[in-house]
């Protein structure tokens, strides 16, 4: 079966999904890719194509433009693991993951799901070789055929023993035989034999007598010659036997436009008579093609700081050129902040993960990124801590540029992107455990003081004082406990500290207006939780914790979340957690728990104190300000999602941006709510004027709190009217009948439902 066609759209949108325009609409998303690490490059007729961590780039070799491909406009999917191109037909062929396939000719993708869709036993594509119009994938099963001019699957070969079920890696032709590399031997059969979906009809070739079939490293056609890479050599087959071509070194061996590549140390080209062409020293290039009518080499090249970059290389092996699409350093990600004005996201991650990763903090400011590493920092500052191990960050709220970077090496300190100071058990009173200085949960408080979270410690709470002062609070219920996340201060002056897993709960503490005297605090520490209903729950997870606009404090767990209403009462020996109930849409007498058993990673306030909520497994879901009703809920079947494991939550308030991070990836979701403004002064309208070919909503931004807007035409008469969410309204340009308004300019009216505060602007639609 295959899919209706999607069009891509032209390179303005590829822009779009890169982050290089400056106004998203509203509803509408960004996807946040990084192209640094390329794994794979396939040469078509117009472009060189790229992937790197499962996304899609493509640089123009005539105009060197590049473009990239998104589900924004058109894929089918996220998370691409093959590409291969059918010059028969000038498409590519696209696998991902989860075995989707995509059919891309020009500016459309025709998906085929048939792979996806089947009930064969390993689906995994291993390889793809494309012969004529038809491309072979090597599957875990066996063997399937794409006709690429059709858009089809046409066939499928199962060559295991007795019709099983056999791995296979490669597929090769020559002009009289199909090849076959599988997990036990390599096995082939006449390209004439009408019948090779009978695996009887497939033969066991022998290999040379000095190779294990466990050393072949994969088999591939070269001017109709079967070639056997093994470990250390090259074989070429000839008249029914192998002879040795050269020693490989444990190199690779590529194919590409009649050209025979060899990569280890160097990198060695040969023509179709075997003749060397080109040498050169490659010990970087991880992956070439050759473009014979440009003739040029595309290849990736490893970087010190671990990225591996698209370049170009002419025939004598001089480099002209490198390319990547703007993007992030690294798509993985820890957290997402949004402070000072600027996106901060980390590489690190939980306690229970592998340790001394290398430390990544990325900012993402003015449609830019800016990546800090170990690369070019202080040594002398960190002669003792290497960089590692990102695991939070919080800038100082009176310099936006002033931040802290929290590490299981201690907690590093920048003024932009320079650090200037490392904290640690050395000149804090931050302790010490075995090699490492396990910090995490940055939080500034009202008066500028920084809250540290020190796990394993006696002094589990820091407080770094405004005037450069380092305080240990040393709580009996944290200390040397080994999984503390979030800390947070709350609008009352409570603090709240969160322990993910192994001892896990909440800590509470009134700090009676005494940050630093711990002694007089009233604390407690929940761990089995009472709802009004009897239940005694015990969370395995309590993985974030936020306050809402009422007060009201949110704590999502993976039994869903669960709500703290009445904080002064959470010292009581018998207090009872709130949890929301939904009536059921088919029997109004009984009521489920919102989101009960799901593992809540995140929680966002937006401006209008609606609930954006980030689970481990089913996407992300936006809640009325109550909680009580879904608006959204995105997952990968109506987002660019390439993942439903949403890890953290970012939310710029003053634009309704909304940062999304997921188990891959970033996005970003511009939100119809924005914090409210005091007055009316900085009231926006865009776009304005609003053009005849535009289909959005036109966004009022800059209101105040609930404001009445009404709007109306040239004669007064109101065509649309209603309530700001938050800071912003949105209107879809039409009258309340429906009709789409004429050519003309209109009345924007905004006002307190007491009249206390108004303002009037104008918007104009031109036809």
């Amino acid at each position: 079966m295959v899919n209706k066609l999607k069009t891509l759209l032209l390179l303005c949108a590829f822009c779009c999904a890169t982050g290089t325009f400056a106004q998203l609409q509203m509803g509408g998303w960004q996807t946040f890719f990084n192209y640094n690490n390329v794994s794979q490059i396939v040469d078509s007729k117009e472009k060189i194509f790229a992937l790197s961590d499962g996304n899609l780039f493509s640089v123009d070799k005539d105009f060197e433009s590049i473009e990239t491909y998104t589900k924004l406009n058109g894929l089918s999917d996220g998370n691409i693991t093959l590409i291969s191109y059918c010059a028969n037909q000038d498409a590519l062929v696209i696998v991902y993951d989860n075995c989707n396939i995509d059919i891309l000719k020009g500016y459309q993708v025709v998906n085929v799901p048939a792979l996806k869709l089947s009930d064969m036993g390993s689906k995994k594509v291993n390889s793809i070789t494309v012969e004529g119009k038809y491309a072979y994938f090597a599957c875990g099963f066996g063997i399937m055929i794409l006709d690429v001019e059709r858009e089809e699957v046409t066939d499928t070969y199962i060559i295991g023993n007795k019709g099983e079920y056999l791995t296979v890696s490669e597929i090769a032709f020559t002009n009289d035989s199909i090849y076959a590399h599988t997990t036990n031997d390599i096995r082939y059969a006449s390209r004439k034999d009408n019948n090779l979906a009978d695996f009887s009809h497939w033969n066991i070739m022998d290999i040379p007598s000095e190779t294990k079939t466990e050393d072949i490293k994969k088999i591939l056609s070269f001017d109709n010659s079967l070639i056997l890479l093994t470990t250390e050599k090259a074989y070429k087959r000839n008249v029914g036997e192998f002879e040795f071509l050269f020693d490989t070194n444990n190199g690779d061996l590529i194919v590409s436009n009649q050209q025979l590549l060899l990569l280890n140390d160097s990198m060695c080209a040969y023509d179709n008579n075997y003749n060397l062409v080109l040498s050169m020293p490659a010990e970087s290039i991880t992956q070439v093609v050759y473009d014979k009518q440009n003739k040029n080499y595309w290849t990736s090249n490893a970087q010190a700081d671990g990225q591996k970059l698209l370049h170009k290389y002419n025939q004598k092996g001089v480099v002209k050129n490198y390319y990547i699409p703007k993007g992030p350093f690294s798509s993985t990600m820890a957290f997402a902040k949004y402070e000072g004005g600027k996106l901060f996201t980390g590489s690190g991650g939980p306690f229970d993960m592998p340790m001394n990763s290398p430390g990544v903090v990325q900012i993402y400011e003015n449609n830019d990124w800016s990546i800090i590493t170990e690369v070019g920092m202080d040594s002398t500052i960190i002669a003792d801590f290497p960089f590692t191990d990102v695991l939070d960050i919080a800038t100082d709220p009176k310099d936006s540029n002033h931040f802290f970077v929290a590490s299981w090496k201690g907690i590093f300190e920048f003024q932009g992107t320079e650090l200037v100071n490392h904290h640690s058990h050395k000149n804090s009173s931050l302790s010490d455990y075995w090699v490492m200085v396990i910090t995490d949960g940055l939080h500034f408080d009202k008066e500028g003081n920084l809250w540290v979270a020190n796990m394993l410690s006696p002094n589990p709470i820091n407080i770094y004082t405004t005037d450069k002062k380092w305080v240990g609070l040393s709580y009996p219920e944290l200390q040397d406990k080994e999984s503390i996340k979030e800390v947070m201060i709350d609008s009352k002056g409570y603090l709240w500290v969160l322990l993910p897993r192994k001892g896990q709960g909440v800590f509470c503490a009134d700090l009676n207006n005494t940050i630093l005297n711990y002694r007089d605090d009233k604390t407690t520490f929940l761990s089995t939780l009472h709802d009004k209903d009897g239940h005694s729950l015990s969370p395995t997870t309590f993985r974030c914790i936020t306050e809402d606009q009422d007060g009201v404090i949110w704590i999502g767990t993976d039994l869903g979340p669960m709500l703290i209403t009445d904080r002064t009462k959470v010292f009581n020996s018998n207090f009872i957690i709130d949890r929301i109930k939904i009536t059921r849409e088919d029997n109004a007498n009984y009521a489920d728990y919102l989101l009960e058993n799901v593992q809540i990673n995140a929680i966002a306030i937006d401006g209008s104190n609606r609930k954006w909520i980030a689970t481990n497994t089913d996407g992300l879901y936006l809640l009325s300000a109550d909680g009580k009703e879904t608006i959204h809920h995105f997952t990968t079947e109506n987002s660019p999602f390439t993942s439903n494991a949403i890890m953290d939550l970012a939310i710029n308030n003053k634009s309704g941006e909304l940062y999304i991070v997921t188990s891959n990836a970033l996005f970003l979701y511009k939100t119809d709510a924005t914090v409210s403004a005091e007055t009316y002064k900085e009231v926006f309208v865009y776009p304005n004027p609003v053009k005849e070919n535009f289909e959005g909503d036109v966004t009022i931004n800059g209101l105040m709190e609930n404001s009445l807007v009404r709007i109306s035409d040239s004669e007064g008469r109101i065509i649309h009217q209603g309530h700001s969410n938050g800071g912003t309204f949105v209107w879809n340009g039409r009258t309340i009948s429906g009709k789409r308004v004429d050519t003309g300019v209109y009345f924007i009216y905004a006002s307190q439902d007491d009249g206390s505060s108004k303002m009037v602007t104008k918007i104009a639609f031109i036809k």
